[in-house]
């Protein structure tokens, strides 16, 4: 039994290909709406794109905490609001 086209195994070739386009701003933005709503999309493609949206999204919380923590200190001991 034969794997689907997008079932196949991603080569170090095609991935390094995909991190060159991840490293242009603006079109890897449209390349990852694009690549996650086709069905064409390969399976390992767009779990990894998953995870790092996920990845993402985890770490702008936690800067956003930091960030808040740090301001919020330096507010408390400046003595003016």
């Amino acid at each position: 039994m034969e794997a689907k086209e997008n079932e196949k195994i991603l080569t170090v070739k095609d991935w390094l290909k995909i991190q060159l386009i991840m490293m242009i701003p603006i079109v890897n933005l449209i390349m990852w709406i694009k690549w996650l709503v086709s069905d064409k999309t390969n399976v390992n493609l767009k779990n990894f794109l998953i995870a790092s949206l996920i990845m993402m999204v985890i770490g702008g919380i936690v800067v956003g905490v930091i960030w808040f923590v740090a301001l919020a200190g330096i507010l408390a001991t400046s003595g003016t609001y």
